[in-house]
């Protein structure tokens, strides 16, 4: 309360003052306010130091100063020694030291107070001091056996960054260092280097000398190389010179020179290398050398394991274990890794048939010595062959195996079918083969069934009809010919005139028939044609076949004065278009009449050919009412130097005489020929016997044509003769030695016996012609197949 009246008391004066003496009364009665130029200060040891405060506004007085540090106040001695110095005067105060020490750093704080107040002013001093050596780093010599470190130390404000560098420029940030750790070479250099910022940093450089043995930083390796490259294996051993190496190869000593390799050592800065090259790796070179070095302080090896690596080998026992008509099971024996595991097996597989064909590869694991291929196609041969695969590349492939798949029937019937009347009793059938993919197998022939037209319920009669190849080549023939799709043909004969029939054709192979092709119909002709006869090949050269054919006489139920003129059909085998040679009976050649027979003899000339080709010929009689049934369809060959004449059908025509068939005459020509000239070689050797004082070689002229005359006499004939020189001309036949008849007198055959096919039945055992077994045999089913 005393308070309050007191403080109403002075206001209400102050208000009535004026403000000139207001002003002056306070600026007595306050507290002390120090200037704001106060600053941090870093300074380096031994350099001066003053702090100035004064005030900035004047307070009460008695004013008084004092200085602190680090919170403790210094007093001021006199004429005693310190460190520093204070001035002080009524308004102000100099702090001060003239030389820095290193303690002398810390906070210094200028403290004003007066009886209204106080004020203060703090200042920071740092001293800033150099690096000095506290553990000087200096060379050292060691024998390497024992751990070892370098110590550098220094001091110094701030605080000095250790850091050692070695001699190939690696920094380690610390006082200490273990040499042994980044030890290079015997004679190693450091440095130390302490840094602070403050002045030039403290450097010191030693040296380190070891005096140690032999020794292998890395004591074992594996090294694989490629069979046929370079190999290099390599010693880097660090010791005091001298230093001797030494090599083994599965613990036998090596020379420095060998014929597949070379040594070579290299003295480097801190020991010694060596290098055995082996110039071309083989797989003997595979083994474990060792490199022992060795000098006065011990003795160090190193151990290397070479492997010559290299593609596998060759798959061994690939065998085909079983086989269906679409997957086959295959099986092999692991080959030789080449020192690498096997990575996978490659089947390559293509068909055998008709080459080329696309190769098929299919992937089989390492780990697997069997597989089964399958989406294989029925019918057909294969080869394959097994190739083992690693990291180096793909080894030989095995030998080699060819398989068969089994067959399937053909799933596809035959294409382009077509039936054309021919004549009365004969309709001619044609065809392609199916689709080769549809084939399932090798087709072995063809079933033609026909039947007539009005009886639809009656079963189809089959005929077969084999292949051309089928019945010439064998199995394997039949497996390396090219497939291809083929023209086919066949003459249905002894059908009835004036009839309707109904056509079907089918493939079949070994596993069955295949799907029958669409009805064809056909119509044979009505009326009286000419009948078919038998067609015979008498000649041939290289660009001509000579054809032969009879026909019966007047007084026959076909007389010759009906037959108007003759059609020659003939084609190249596995043509499809045939070619025509129509020929009147004014363009034929004079029928030749034998007297013992009812038929007459006709020839032809084809003419043009190509040579050594397979030709298909069939002849047709035309009459006033049309074309009559087709002869015999023969198959012959033109001469490449020398005629094959082959004929599909050779049948004589019935009604002819058998003595004066080829067949019959040439067989008894040659014995007659064969037994006069052993009579002559018996004749002449009884001759000589007796007459041994004969020498042959003195007969006369006159002597020796009387003797041949003899030989004549006896019935001796020419065995051979010149085919060029007779190949157009009728072969005739000499009797009993008689000048050889004419062809009048019958003596005519129609075939060289040099071009006809001789089976093991002798003339006199086979059957006389019939006109009724041109017919093939065939099937009759119960039912449609």
């Amino acid at each position: 309360m005393m308070f309050r009246e007191i403080s109403v008391t002075i206001l209400i004066p102050f208000l009535l003052i004026p403000d000139c003496l207001l002003s002056e009364l306070l600026a007595h009665h306050q507290a002390p306010k120090l200037a704001e130029n106060i600053h941090n200060q870093t300074l380096l040891i031994g350099s001066k130091f003053k702090f100035f405060c004064y005030l900035q506004a004047s307070g009460s007085r008695p004013l008084h100063f004092e200085w602190l540090k680090d919170g403790q106040i210094l007093r001021h001695y006199g004429d005693r020694l310190t460190s520093y110095t204070i001035a002080t005067t009524e308004d102000d105060t100099l702090f001060s030291i003239d030389k820095i020490r290193l303690n002398d750093s810390g906070n210094y704080t200028c403290l004003v107070r007066n009886s209204y107040g106080s004020d203060s002013k703090t200042v920071s001093l740092t001293i800033k001091v150099p690096p000095t050596w506290i553990v000087e780093p200096k060379d050292v010599h060691t024998n390497g056996k024992e751990s070892f470190r370098l110590e550098c130390k220094a001091d110094g404000s701030p605080k000095p960054t250790i850091k050692w560098i070695t001699s190939k420029g690696i920094t380690i940030e610390s006082e200490y260092l273990d040499v042994n750790k980044y030890r290079t070479a015997n004679v190693d250099s450091y440095e130390c280097l302490a840094d602070n910022g403050v002045g030039e940093p403290l450097r010191k450089s030693i040296k380190v000398s070891f005096m140690v043995p032999v020794k292998f930083h890395e004591k074992f390796a594996s090294l694989k190389v490629k069979r046929g490259e370079s190999a290099r294996l390599e010693c880097n051993a660090t010791g005091d010179q001298p230093l001797t190496v030494q090599w083994t190869k599965n613990n036998v000593k090596l020379d420095k020179l060998g014929s597949n390799y070379e040594i070579i050592d290299t003295n480097t800065d801190d020991g010694i290398r060596s290098e055995l090259f082996i110039q071309t790796s083989q797989t003997n070179d595979a083994a474990v050398y060792k490199c022992f070095v060795e000098n006065e302080h011990g003795k160090d090896e190193r151990t290397i394991r070479l492997e010559v690596v290299e593609v596998p080998g060759m798959p061994k026992n690939v065998h085909v274990k079983e086989v269906w008509s679409r997957t086959v099971s295959l099986a092999w024996s692991e080959p030789f890794n080449g020192n690498l595991p096997i990575q996978k097996y490659t089947i390559q597989y293509w068909r055998y048939q008709s080459a080329p064909h696309r190769l098929n590869e299919v992937f089989v694991p390492g780990s697997q010595s069997s597989f089964f291929l399958k989406d294989l196609s029925p019918g057909q041969s294969y080869e394959l062959s097994v190739i083992a695969e690693n990291e180096i590349g793909k080894g030989a492939s095995s030998a080699p195996v060819t398989f068969t798949t089994g067959e399937e029937e053909p799933s596809a019937p035959p294409n382009d079918i077509a039936a054309e009347s021919m004549g009365p009793s004969t309709i001619r059938v044609t065809w392609r083969s199916p689709p080769i993919e549809n084939w399932n197998g090798e087709i072995k022939g063809y079933y033609v069934g026909y039947r007539k037209v009005r009886d639809n319920n009656a079963p189809y009669v089959y005929i077969t009809v084999p292949t051309t190849a089928a019945g010439r080549d064998s199995n394997q023939a039949q497996k390396a010919r090219p497939k291809e799709i083929t023209f086919h043909e066949y003459f249905l004969r002894q059908l009835n005139k004036g009839t309707e029939y109904s056509i079907v054709v089918k493939a079949y192979n070994s596993a069955g028939s295949g799907p029958q092709s669409h009805p064809m119909t056909a119509h044979t002709f009505d009326g009286d044609l000419p009948p078919s006869f038998q067609l015979n090949v008498i000649d041939s050269t290289e660009e001509t076949i000579s054809l032969q054919w009879y026909q019966k006489l007047h007084g026959s139920n076909y007389p010759q004065s009906a037959i108007s003129g003759y059609t020659i059909h003939y084609r190249k085998e596995n043509e499809a278009k045939w070619k025509e040679v129509p020929i009147s009976n004014n363009n034929a050649n004079q029928p030749t009449v034998d007297p013992n027979s009812s038929f007459n003899s006709y020839s032809f000339v084809l003419e043009n050919l190509e040579p050594n080709a397979n030709y298909m010929i069939y002849v047709a009689a035309i009459n006033r009412f049309g074309v009559g049934d087709p002869s015999n369809l023969i198959t012959t060959r033109t001469q490449n130097g020398m005629a094959v004449v082959s004929h599909e059908i050779i049948r004589r025509f019935h009604g002819a005489n058998y003595y004066l068939e080829p067949m019959f005459l040439w067989p008894l020509l040659i014995a007659l020929v064969i037994i006069v000239i052993v009579m002559i070689v018996a004749y002449v050797c009884i001759r000589k016997t007796r007459n041994a004082n004969n020498n042959p070689f003195n007969l006369d002229a006159a002597t020796l044509n009387k003797r041949l005359s003899a030989a004549y006499n006896v019935g001796t004939t020419p065995r051979y003769a010149d085919f060029e020189k007779t190949a157009n001309k009728t072969l005739l036949m000499s009797i009993d030695g008689q000048p050889p008849t004419s062809a009048a007198a019958g003596g005519v055959y129609p075939t060289p016996y040099a071009t006809l096919p001789m089976g093991a039945e002798t003339p006199w055992e086979r059957p006389l012609p019939n006109p009724q077994t041109m017919k093939k045999d065939g099937h009759i089913y119960d039912h449609p197949q």
